[in-house]
């Protein structure tokens, strides 16, 4: 598990892989991503890749804290429980 500077670093390095060169999630979105993901590699990656999608579709250009609260508990729930 990551503590939550490294979940940033982690989100960080993967959006500079990507290509990405402005800050897309704020600060408390990162608290938030390290909370419902207790620091688990796998499911940050779930909760952001959702998160970039639903931000999408909302055409939002930033991520914060409600977004990600919002996909964590509904759209990953979902997810659980068609399993």
């Amino acid at each position: 598990h990551l503590d939550r500077a490294e979940t940033e670093m982690y989100i960080d390095s993967h959006l500079a892989y990507a290509g990405g060169n402005r800050e897309i999630f704020t600060s408390r979105a990162l608290d938030e991503i390290y909370r419902s993901s207790t620091g688990i590699p796998r499911v940050i990656n779930r909760i952001c890749e959702k998160s970039l999608l639903y931000a999408f579709q909302q055409q939002k250009r930033l991520i914060d804290d409600h977004m990600v609260l919002y996909v964590a508990e509904d759209e990953m729930l979902k997810e659980r429980s068609a399993k």
